[in-house]
């Protein structure tokens, strides 16, 4: 719901809604039920009501309040490609800003188009209200704010029964912009009985033309408590008067259950799975019938065909960073001629091809990969197939070969993107050389690793780094020693906070690239590390070790007797955590899972890693 009952001024001209279908395109998702959600117009800087009378911005609406609009919501009249059908233009002044009072409890799409339909004429009424002109008690627009408190009540309360009480899978935004070039929106969210909580922070980055957009439940559970109220904004950051008149046009605006993303073995018939928590990170495929048509062997070699789309799909994900590979029960000469002819041999990576259950091809490439369970997906044709992996590996995200064409659209697909991601698939090859070496190496293993010559490479991180290190803090899990999962926006605060030093570490050696590996966050005062995350990538590499140390020789160059470091232990980190048990950090307190540790600096021996560090392109010297 929109606050369209305030009245404003003329009417702008709107763009033509022939192109917004046109670009909507003819895919729809697969969304069941979602929140009520009153969307109002407000400022950034709003502290009513003091600052209508302070601030040289305040422009009266007709109910006394600040317009930061310039036309206020407008309806677009006609069909849109909106989920409810219906989209409001908006025109953004300085400081404006979209704002939501609400909660996540789900409602029938039907019954939501009900209560939007219902609520229409009571927004005329609003409208055209002629109390505008009166004051009661110094207020204006009685019936506009009678109105307002209404869709609060209903978003609240709703009138509908809700599906149930699971979590909503993401936040969708549909959203059109107008203009012929990118606009970026930030999204803010934090539960609305705790200002003092870190919010839950996102950028939407929109290309000209209409899109939609999806944040997953699970990344913003990470700081904000769904099953409470919460508060919801959504702001261009306009400051300056000459970028004001920013349009936008807006369609849904909520949190959603979607079924593609609870898409069981047998839709029709099996209950729905649990909404994926986690981004893919792996997409094994099937071949027969699924990659191609048609059955490798029975119709022979060079006889079978791909499935329309289906490159452009291996690619994209590629791109995406999330990494293709096969499990299929085939000759495995013969499947790896066909991927040759058809181009896409190097796509995949570690094909598992054999006559053994796809449930054992799938575990030896979680092991392979040394990634979770749960980033990994398994798309084929048979029904049997399908519910064979699911009963040996329930976590791992299971698809019909005949939703191929919509996996694109899923958020589970949709992992934060850098300008790595698509060098992820060079990265697991570059690790599987340096295994087979391993493998022919006759000594012990930190013999190995000082003859594969890994250089760790530290520097300040900078905002050119930021979508790296954002991606970095979304995906790691294993070797993240806080848990905290840093917006873009967040990131950018810390790297401007002259009480903070901010790493960024990069790694290679003698089988190639490993990429930006490593973040850390640390305070000057104390000094105490806050923050510490690596790549599994590095996984038993001692690359944390090595920057460790290399964190403990500079403070102690610094002139520190001591350094702490906070590590917030879960069952995933609990391994890397031994990190500090190796260079005999000592325990200072335990709060639950929290510890706080403790490093003294006098006359300790630095620099023994098989590790070579660079600090700033230069050899760090001990």
């Amino acid at each position: 719901m929109y606050e369209k009952e305030v009245k404003h001024g003329r009417r702008r001209s709107l763009p033509e809604l022939e192109l917004i279908q046109h670009e909507a395109g003819a895919q729809q998702p697969h969304i069941e039920a979602l929140a009520i959600l009153p969307w109002e117009e407000h400022c950034t800087e709003c502290a009513i009501p003091a600052c209508y009378e302070s601030c040289p911005l305040y422009q009266a609406r007709s109910d006394g309040r600040c317009r930061r609009f310039v036309d206020g919501f407008v309806p677009v009249q006609g069909a849109t490609p909106s989920l409810l059908g219906e989209m409001v233009s908006v025109s953004f002044k300085r400081w404006g800003e979209l704002m939501a009072y609400g909660n996540a409890r789900l409602v029938q799409v039907d019954g939501v188009r009900r209560l939007e339909r219902a609520v229409h004429p009571v927004e005329a009424l609003g409208r055209w209200s002629p109390d505008s002109r009166i004051a009661i008690r110094g207020r204006r627009g009685l019936t506009s704010r009678l109105i307002r408190r209404l869709k609060q009540s209903l978003a609240k309360r709703s009138p509908f029964r809700t599906i149930d009480d699971d979590p909503p899978d993401y936040f969708l935004a549909e959203i059109h912009n107008p203009n012929p070039f990118v606009v970026k929106l930030s999204l803010t969210m934090r539960n609305s009985d705790n200002d003092s909580s870190l919010p839950f922070q996102a950028l939407l980055e929109l290309p000209p033309g209409f899109g939609r957009y999806d944040i997953d439940a699970a990344e913003i559970v990470e700081r904000v408590d769904l099953s409470s109220d919460f508060v919801i904004k959504l702001s261009p950051n306009i400051t300056e008067p000459d970028d004001e008149g920013l349009e936008l046009l807006f369609g849904t605006l909520s949190f959603v259950r979607d079924n593609a993303c609870r898409r069981s073995v047998e839709p029709s018939s099996q209950p729905l799975r649990t909404p994926a928590k986690r981004h893919v990170k792996v997409l094994a495929w099937d071949l027969d019938n699924t990659l191609w048509n048609g059955t490798l062997i029975e119709d022979g070699p060079g006889n079978v065909t791909l499935k329309p789309g289906v490159v452009n799909v291996i690619r994209e994900l590629d791109r995406r960073g999330i990494v293709n590979t096969l499990v299929s029960k085939n000759n495995e000469q013969d499947v790896l001629r066909e991927m040759e002819r058809f181009g896409l041999d190097e796509y995949m990576v570690f094909p598992k091809v054999s006559w053994n259950a796809k449930s054992i091809s799938l575990n030896e490439l979680i092991h392979q990969f040394n990634l979770g369970e749960d980033t990994f997906a398994f798309i084929d044709d048979s029904p049997f197939e399908r519910e064979e992996v699911k009963t040996t590996l329930p976590s791992v995200r299971i698809y019909d070969a005949a939703d191929y064409g919509l996996l694109l659209t899923l958020p589970e697909f949709r992992p934060p993107e850098s300008s790595e991601s698509g060098r992820r698939r060079e990265f697991y090859l570059s690790q599987h050389e340096r295994e087979r070496a391993l493998s022919d190496f006759d000594g012990n293993y930190e013999e190995f690793l000082r003859k594969g010559n890994i250089r760790l490479s530290v520097t300040r991180a900078r905002r050119a780094q930021l979508d790296r290190i954002a991606e970095l803090a979304q995906r790691t899990n294993q070797l993240n020693f806080s848990g905290t999962r840093y917006s873009n926006e967040t990131l950018a605060e810390l790297l401007e906070d002259e009480s903070l030093d901010c790493f960024v570490m990069s790694c290679v050696d003698n089988f190639g690239d490993y990429g930006t590996v490593g973040f850390a966050v640390v305070e000057k005062a104390g000094p105490k590390l806050i923050d510490l995350m690596f790549s599994c990538r590095i996984q038993a590499k001692r690359v944390e070790h090595a920057f460790l140390e290399f964190l403990l020789s500079r403070k102690a160059k610094e002139g520190h007797d001591e350094l702490f470091a906070r590590y917030v232990q879960t069952e995933r980190n609990t391994p890397a955590g031994k990190v500090f048990e190796d260079l005999a950090f000592e325990l200072v307190s335990r709060e639950d899972n929290v510890q706080m540790l403790r490093f003294g600096l006098k006359d300790s021996a630095l620099g023994n890693q098989p590790v070579s560090v660079y600090w700033e392109e230069q050899p760090w010297t001990w």
